[in-house]
């Protein structure tokens, strides 16, 4: 084994090595430690990148390729990203077309509806020179001038910049187009209006508030006329419809020939028809197949009625119903949505109200395909981009019908709405059983000790009435804070393209001098599915009296779906709070001052007995807590 004997030396080194590990102590600790009997060895690290990239040849390269990386590259992409950015403002709106809108309504804050169409349609996105999305073709020339013949009330002859141009001429007449409900009957065309349509909700709710900024916020009051048309631009843009046109006409399969058969029969809007017995209905509708009558039945099931309950109070206060004059004041909407036509008694069991969970950020308009679908402009063609094949679009009644099953496919669950439910039903049984044994431990527990203590230790007794006010408040607080699943109702809006959930705007106007002044702003609703609570708050009036107030709940999906409810606000004299000056008070701490000096200057000339000293003392605090008294029974 020995090399000078012919044997193998690494073979002799480790079993030498194994045998001094074997008997010498040092160097069996050194094995368990180090793993080597002669002690810690020097340890090598590598780094896992090829040897060429740190080698002299190419060192000079790789430093050249960081420094354009890091020095050129990064400092161009985030330039980018921040000139595009800073371009837009929270609402993903330009902030060139919020300036655009601050100027009109400053120029003329009393509009009408076509100079809301004028103003919506001069908006930058539809400029090519802010957006580069927007195609302009030479054949647009040819096709808008033949449409312009069809649509009056353009104002094509206005001179005003930027609405003179032709970007905002051809956006306005697509759409007049659409809310006329005039088929382009080209593909061009067709994509720039549903290009304009999935941005206008935007840009409508961008212009209400700046009339609300520049009616809270300067000396230009904009009319609450204009805040009015505002807000049925939205449901005119949902349902393709203008405001002359009969609410009627949102149903399916409804046209103008079935209304004057309905208005013979007192049947004006939506909710009359709803109103209406299964056989009246029926034989008012007898134009319309079984098919398409259930059709109208489905979209009447899911268009919303409203039932609205007010609550007046003053937060903070101890009696929070009495309104004083300058107090602010507490609106507490209670919003309340049912079926405009019940499902169960129009036959329709199987009908259920579609919810979908909306994302975060813009939800009036759920799809961003629409944004995607950017064409390739060649001459006077269009050629799409290829995309994922689309899904079959339902019919917008059809929205709402349950599928069938397919393949005996379990049918999933419907998503809850808190995380602990989700816990609960994906946790096993047994777990479940272990976590309220638990529960119900801790809360034994949590018994024991409370009853551990000793009676004169035990806290006071506290008013349960005040107890039930404060735990009032806290749940409306936590309900208010909760409140944010972003749960609504599919609308039925067969010429909008993107899906439509249903929002309310809640407008609290003053009634004075037959006259209404907004008070607050406008709060928007966007999580109402079956109950939702709404606190609107405003500055009681400076004058005591009773004043009428005017609650506007409005639809931003429905034409004719509007809820006014009129509250009556007796505002009393505020209450006088009786208090010292500060002069009176530095006087007062003078005086008593002086009596403290004066009885320390009177112990002097008592006996050291212990008659005096008890005398010294009880004159003293006599003079503090005389004083005291004083003083609380001024305050």
């Amino acid at each position: 084994m020995h090399p000078d004997r012919g044997g193998d030396a690494q073979m002799f080194d480790k079993i030498a090595k194994a045998y001094q590990a074997l008997t010498d102590d040092e160097s069996r600790e050194n094995w368990e430690k180090y793993g080597n009997p002669d002690g810690p060895t020097a340890t090598t690290f590598g780094i896992a990148l090829p040897k060429w990239l740190v080698s002299k040849e190419y060192g000079l390269w790789v430093l050249a390729f960081y420094g354009l990386l890091f020095m050129v590259v990064l400092p161009v992409v985030v330039g980018v990203w921040w000139y595009n950015s800073i371009r837009y403002n929270v609402d993903k709106v330009l902030l060139d077309t919020t300036q655009l809108f601050y100027y009109f309504l400053h120029k003329t804050p009393k509009m009408e509806i076509n100079r809301m169409l004028m103003l919506l349609g001069g908006a930058f996105e539809f400029w090519k020179q802010y957006n580069k999305e927007i195609i302009e073709r030479e054949s647009d020339d040819v096709e808008l001038t033949r449409r312009m013949k069809s649509l009056p009330n353009l104002g094509e002859n206005k001179k005003e910049r930027p609405l003179s141009l032709p970007y905002s001429l051809k956006a306005r007449i697509l759409i007049h187009s659409h809310l006329s409900r005039i088929p382009l009957d080209n593909e061009g065309l067709e994509f720039d209006q549903r290009y304009i349509l999935a941005r206008v909700l935007r840009l409508t709710e961008e212009m209400i508030s700046m009339s609300q900024q520049l009616t809270f916020y300067t000396q230009i009051k904009v009319p609450i006329e204009t805040l009015d048309n505002l807000l049925r631009l939205q449901p005119m843009f949902v349902q393709a419809l203008w405001p002359k046109n009969s609410p009627l006409l949102q149903l399916p399969h409804i046209t103008d020939h079935n209304l004057p058969y309905l208005r013979k029969g007192r049947v004006f809007s939506c909710g009359d028809l709803a109103a209406l017995d299964s056989e009246k209905r029926r034989a008012l509708l007898k134009s319309l197949s079984d098919e398409e009558y259930h059709d109208v039945l489905v979209v009447l099931s899911s268009m919303p009625r409203l039932s609205i309950q007010t609550t007046v109070v003053v937060e903070g206060e101890d009696d929070a119903h009495e309104v004083t004059a300058g107090c602010v004041v507490t609106i507490r909407v209670s919003l309340t949505r049912t079926s405009l036509l019940d499902p169960i008694a129009s036959g329709l069991e199987d009908q259920r109200v579609h919810i979908r969970e909306e994302p975060d950020g813009d939800a009036s308009v759920n799809s961003e395909q629409e944004d995607e679908e950017v064409p390739v402009d060649d001459g006077d063609h269009v050629i799409k981009e290829e995309h994922p094949k689309e899904v079959k679009k339902k019919k917008p009644w059809e929205k709402n019908r349950p599928q069938k099953k397919k393949g005996g496919a379990k049918k999933k669950p419907q998503k809850p709405p808190t995380k602990k439910a989700v816990a609960a039903a994906v946790a096993p049984t047994s777990l479940v059983d272990e976590e309220e044994k638990k529960e119900a431990k801790n809360e034994k527990d949590d018994d024991d000790d409370e009853g551990s203590l000793s009676s004169s230790e035990s806290p006071p007794k506290l008013d349960e009435s005040d107890e039930d006010d404060d735990w009032n408040e806290d749940s409306v607080r936590k309900v208010t804070f909760d409140a944010k699943s972003h749960k609504t109702h599919l609308v039925h809006c067969p010429y909008f393209p993107p899906e439509k959930f249903e929002w309310w705007w809640l407008i609290l106007t003053m009634l004075d001098k037959k006259q209404r002044r907004l008070v607050c702003p406008t709060v928007a609703c966007k999580t109402l599915v079956d109950q939702q609570t709404v606190e609107l708050r405003f500055s009681a009036p400076p004058v005591k009296g009773v004043y009428h107030f005017q609650l506007s709940v409005r639809s931003d999906s429905y034409m004719d779906c509007d809820y006014n409810k009129d509250i009556k606000l007796e505002v009393k004299e505020a209450k006088r709070l009786c208090y010292l000056s500060m002069r009176t008070q530095k006087m007062k701490m003078r005086k008593s001052h002086t009596r403290v000096k004066k009885s320390i200057l009177k112990v002097r000339t008592l006996t050291d007995s212990s008659d005096s000293i008890a005398e010294f003392y009880q004159t003293f605090y006599g003079f503090v807590l005389n004083d005291v008294q004083k003083i609380s029974v001024q305050y």
